[in-house]
């Protein structure tokens, strides 16, 4: 009986091997021929399909902001027309020649109508202002303009410094205001008048207050020495401004694009040759109100100073306004006492060191020693 049960086992083990070895031959051989035959086509055994394809006009290359955009720098793509808004790409080369581009366009961007512009109208530095903002331009020299260090593409902070003074809210004129006095009509020394007569000192009379003497105990009338001094106080005004340029644009009188770029290209001095007069001005990329505000300090007399913002920095910096109370708290300057006794030289003002520009002599010929 156990010899029985043992070989029907057997049979049944055979059998499930004979059936995994066959399902595994029919998979092999059936995947192989799959992968072996190729993927019929779409137009075998029917009717070729016709797709209507439409040219693209496309960069081949890296178009700056503001160039002139040249047949060299296009080509033409074939997309099906389904895929292509109507009047959004541009399907002529010769549609695109001579215009500018908006934008910096990388390679590989299809065109469209509100990437380019026409070249006709307006200036080449127009393209360089980023919209949304604008240009202005400031008056520099080597001190406020970081010694003409900042070059087109940098980045600057604007830094103004103002006065300020005690004003009568009326009047809107300097205190203290000046005293007079009012004679009514009527008979003088001197005669009748009939009118009121009013006489001032100017600045003579300037209005000051009572003040005690403890050394009588009497009021004295005290009047200033001086007009009251201004209080000054510097701020950052403008944390981030684009350099467009240093100094003036050259006048374009040309219609000839290339030859405006070619005037616009600064010679370079000769050697031994006396250097360039400096710039006297800068012309920075701010915000529209930002410009206004620059505008505004500039005619309200207000010193203005650059400071050159490291390669690469956009940040915004806030930064506290400058009085000389905050010189005095940030940095422990202390009040000095008043001694008796002093230096024997008298200083009434500080006087900022200057240094004469300087510039090498003329070498007409550099074999010769000079003598």
């Amino acid at each position: 009986m156990a010899g029985g049960r043992r070989r029907t086992g057997t049979i049944f083990i055979i059998i499930a091997l004979i059936l995994i070895i066959a399902l595994a031959a029919f998979y092999f051989i059936f995947f192989r021929n799959q992968a072996a035959s190729p993927l019929p086509m779409p137009n075998e055994g029917g009717s070729q399909v016709q797709q209507n394809l439409v040219p693209v006009v496309i960069t081949v290359q890296y178009i700056p902001r503001g160039a002139i955009i040249t047949a060299d720098v296009l080509q033409t793509v074939e997309l099906p027309a389904e895929k292509v808004p109507q009047n959004l790409y541009f399907q002529d080369i010769n549609d695109v020649i001579g215009m500018r581009a908006k934008y910096d366009l990388e390679a590989q961007i299809f065109l469209t109508r509100n990437l380019v512009t026409d070249s006709s109208p307006g200036s080449k530095t127009a393209f360089q202002i980023d919209p949304g903002k604008a240009a202005i331009a400031v008056p520099i020299n080597a001190t406020t303009g970081v010694n003409f260090a900042p070059q087109p593409g940098d980045h600057v902070m604007i830094i103004a410094c103002m006065t300020f003074i005690d004003v009568d809210p009326t009047f809107q004129s300097r205190l203290p205001n000046y005293t007079a006095t009012v004679m009514a009509p009527g008979a003088t020394e001197t005669g009748v008048t009939a009118s009121t007569t009013i006489t001032s000192g100017g600045a003579l009379s300037s209005q000051g207050r009572f003040e005690l003497d403890t050394a009588f105990n009497q009021p004295v009338y005290v009047l200033p020495s001086e007009t009251g001094r201004p209080r000054l106080v510097c701020q950052t005004v403008v944390q981030d401004a684009a350099v467009l340029r240093l100094g003036k644009f050259p006048i374009n009188t040309s219609d000839n694009p290339d030859q405006a770029q070619t005037q616009q290209t600064v010679a370079q001095p000769q050697e031994g040759a006396e250097p360039p007069p400096d710039p006297t001005s800068i012309t920075l990329v701010v915000t529209p109100q930002d410009a206004v505000m620059m505008y505004y300090l500039m005619q309200s007399g207000a010193n203005i100073n650059l400071a050159l913002r490291s390669a690469g920095d956009n940040q915004q910096i806030v930064t506290e306004p400058v009085t000389m109370q905050f010189v005095m708290d940030q940095r422990n300057i202390a009040l000095p006492a008043k001694l008796p006794y002093a230096f024997d030289t008298r200083i009434n003002e500080l006087i900022y060191p200057a240094y004469p520009r300087t510039t090498s002599p003329v070498v007409t010929n550099p074999q010769q020693p000079q003598p």
